[in-house]
């Protein structure tokens, strides 16, 4: 899926108001046929989004989506963080934030370019693994840095790691723990994960596209399937995503 278009935008802005819609009202609003919202509202369940169907009253959204905003996260970072970003793009669907940074290190694009999506069709983990995570709600976040010494690296994925720990800290999200070299753990459950990955010259500059996703709300029935425990902050203090995480 390539991406999401202006119907599936409507549908989700109705049903985030947090009241039930009825198949027949949502194409009364929209203009089109009953199918049309049937055939929409199975494409959002397919990218991960929680919809409650209720019969004889219709659909609405589990929990509401705060859409990625770039002005908002610009705005939440301080002076000095904000003048490290060299660009920063909000994706509503893309295959990977760190395959789209990874593709664009021939590009010449600035150190500091952020990438983040509401959606990955093909977000990835360390040695091939999968990253699920569904449409609107977590944060999939890639982070491109330009190093000039090799040395500079050593050590960048436990830095990383304790860096993320101490934002979430911040934020009231205590008890997560770093299980090197990528996992952010709560008890045995993971709550997050990164993914580093390079590309330069083996003594000389090169580039690392740092990746970043963290569990902020999974529907009860994806959790279940996953492989390993799994844990979000739906259940701890709110963490908006555009406004909060500041990684200064």
């Amino acid at each position: 899926m390539k991406g999401i278009d202006a119907i599936d935008k409507a549908v989700l802005q109705r049903l985030g108001g947090g009241g039930f819609y009825s198949g027949t009202t949502l194409a009364d609003d929209l203009g089109v046929s009953r199918a049309t919202i049937w055939k929409h509202v199975r494409r959002l369940e397919a990218l991960g989004v929680d919809i409650v169907a209720w019969p004889g009253k219709g659909y609405r959204l589990a929990a509401p989506i705060e859409w990625l905003d770039e002005r908002l996260i610009l705005e939440a970072l301080s002076p000095k963080a904000r003048g490290l970003i060299g660009t920063l793009e909000c994706h509503a669907v893309i295959d990977s934030t760190n395959s789209k940074l990874m593709r664009s290190l021939e590009a010449h694009m600035p150190t500091g370019s952020v990438c983040l999506a509401e959606y990955q069709t093909a977000g990835r983990g360390r040695i091939g693994r999968s990253w699920v995570a569904p449409f609107g709600t977590n944060v999939c976040l890639s982070l491109l840095w330009r190093f000039q010494e090799p040395a500079e690296v050593s050590g960048l994925s436990l830095a990383v790691g304790v860096i993320l720990i101490r934002a979430l800290s911040s934020l009231g999200l205590c008890g997560v723990s770093l299980k090197w070299p990528n996992d952010l753990l709560v008890g045995s459950a993971k709550l997050g994960g990164i993914l580093m990955e390079m590309s330069g010259e083996a003594h000389g500059p090169s580039g690392v596209v740092i990746g970043i996703g963290i569990n902020r709300q999974l529907p009860k029935k994806m959790m279940k399937e996953i492989d390993q425990p799994v844990i979000d902050v739906h259940s701890m203090p709110r963490v908006r995503r555009n406004c909060q995480l500041r990684l200064d």
